[in-house]
């Protein structure tokens, strides 16, 4: 997905804890993969980075095909 490059990575601290976590911005994360965002009925927003994995997984295999493609259609004018 082209989409994919609109998620951005953050690094935040909590008020009350001075350890950085990593993240995305909820916001941009739940208009691409709202299936793996949630809201509860407090108003506390979060997304599931376990679901995460397999779209990341799914990323890696697109590019790594692409990058195969790339290098056939390299290797195939060099030669």
């Amino acid at each position: 997905r082209d989409s994919f490059d609109k998620l951005k990575p953050v690094s935040y601290k909590y008020v009350d804890d001075n350890d950085t976590n990593f993240g995305l911005i909820y916001e941009d994360t739940v208009e691409l993969y709202p299936e793996i965002c949630h809201e509860t009925q407090t108003g506390d927003r979060g997304i599931n980075y376990v679901d995460m994995i397999s779209v990341l997984i799914k990323e890696v295999q697109d590019l790594r095909k692409r990058v195969a493609e790339l290098e056939r259609s390299n290797n195939a004018t060099t030669t």
